[in-house]
């Protein structure tokens, strides 16, 4: 299916309920103006936004093996030739240079079948094989030596996504490639939203644990203490994570268990400040920036402590985040004043039943 031939609304827009895509009706819309202006996009957003969703609501339904998107990963092993393709060196030696003995990559390919290309993480690829694109950008057409010039077939088109907030193995776009995009920038969606998506991911969850997975994955991007929040990958998990252990949280006195579950959903989905202070488990800000007297050593200072407590930091800090406002909103706004303790977290326990 081509995609100029694949489904929207009125007006170029997408049809509802695509690909179980919640939302995004806007950039929807976008895309498909982008296909009918042949205009490479950029996506441009944290993880977790739904660009690859977005991406096959716009290639709409297929049949199996025939996928219009040519799916790239941006990496250090990425190369123009593993981009156009390349001959096969011993058919080559024996026969010489063929049409049939040239391999594709997924540049040609998408060109050839009228596609989508879709390069992840488009800043982390080398320039040399970004250089690879442009004339097929510009031109529609990419010129493979002894195999001669590629056109690009109708509703061929060029997908790259991006994540701004990522600063390891990423490099800068050039000026050149830049221009030949139209830049979509893709954020949060609404609460509704992420709740209907957690719901959908994680069924066995219910209404109340995916608000409330969602809520409290939605503060750690607004706390002043996260430098990024979690994703809505991060809810799904948290709220599946619940849901399976209902009973042993109605039971447990402690929240050990509790404590568990936040780490194993948010670490490595969220990050504090390199200056933020490590916080000792069970005391408040105010008491933890009080514990450290001249002439004493911090008891977290030694280096085997710290990666101990690494991920008791990452639960307190996310557990202790105050509750919304409502008919408890005056107890949980006086834990907040006290240091947000984890003595909040049997009433967030109390929240987890289904």
């Amino acid at each position: 299916m081509r995609a100029s031939q694949r489904h929207s609304g009125p007006g170029g827009g997408p049809t509802a309920g695509t690909v179980g895509l919640v939302g995004r009706h806007n950039e929807l819309r976008l895309l498909h103006q982008a296909v009918r202006m042949r205009r490479p996009v950029l996506l441009l957003g944290p993880p977790g936004v739904s660009k690859t969703t977005m991406l096959r609501a716009l290639a709409g339904p297929h049949a199996p093996g025939q996928d219009p998107v040519h799916w790239v990963t941006g990496d250090e092993q990425l190369s123009a030739h593993v981009l156009v393709g390349t001959f096969d060196p011993a058919l080559v030696l024996r026969e010489g240079y063929r049409e049939e003995h040239f391999t594709p990559g997924p540049l040609v390919a998408a060109m050839r079948d009228g596609g989508i290309l879709y390069i992840e993480e488009l800043n982390r690829a080398p320039s040399g094989a970004l250089n690879a694109l442009i004339t097929a950008l510009s031109e529609r057409y990419v010129d493979v030596a002894h195999l001669g010039r590629v056109h690009a077939g109708p509703g061929f088109m060029v997908v790259g996504s991006a994540n701004p907030l990522d600063d390891v193995g990423t490099g800068r776009l050039s000026r050149g490639l830049l221009d030949r995009f139209l830049v979509l920038e893709v954020g949060y969606q609404p609460r509704a939203e992420e709740i209907e998506i957690t719901r959908r991911e994680a069924p066995t969850a219910g209404e109340r644990l995916a608000a409330f997975a969602v809520d409290l994955t939605r503060r750690t991007r607004e706390h002043p203490d996260f430098r990024y929040g979690g994703s809505i990958r991060a809810a799904i998990d948290l709220a599946a994570l619940l849901a399976g252990q209902a009973d042993a949280l109605r039971e447990e006195s402690s929240p050990v268990l509790l404590r568990c579950l936040v780490c194993a959903a948010f670490t490595g989905r969220v990050r504090l400040p390199p200056t933020r202070d490590r916080m000792r488990p069970g005391l408040g800000l105010a008491e933890h920036r009080g514990h450290e007297r001249p002439g004493q050593p911090h008891p977290l200072r030694h280096r085997r402590d710290r990666h101990a407590l690494r991920n008791c930091r990452l639960a307190h800090q996310v557990t202790s985040l105050p509750g919304p406002p409502g008919p408890d909103g005056h107890r949980e706004r006086q834990r907040a004043q006290d240091g947000c303790t984890l003595d909040s977290a049997p009433d967030v326990k109390s929240r987890t039943s289904p």
